[in-house]
């Protein structure tokens, strides 16, 4: 991860993250996984330009 962080066409964005957002929901494609709410963890890695969210 810290290749990715270091890369020259992120020097200059901005970065939002989400880290571990558990969220319990019902979701699946067989009719046993859908009798209950399954723990589901979200991480996201949102990078914008400077240029774009700087007034």
């Amino acid at each position: 991860m810290h290749s990715l962080l270091s890369h020259p066409s992120l020097m200059d964005c901005r970065r939002l993250f989400l880290r571990d957002y558990e969220v319990f929901i019902n979701i699946g494609v067989h009719a046993f996984e859908k009798t209950g709410e399954q723990r589901v963890l979200i991480n996201v890695d949102l990078y914008i330009p400077l240029a774009l969210s700087t007034p």
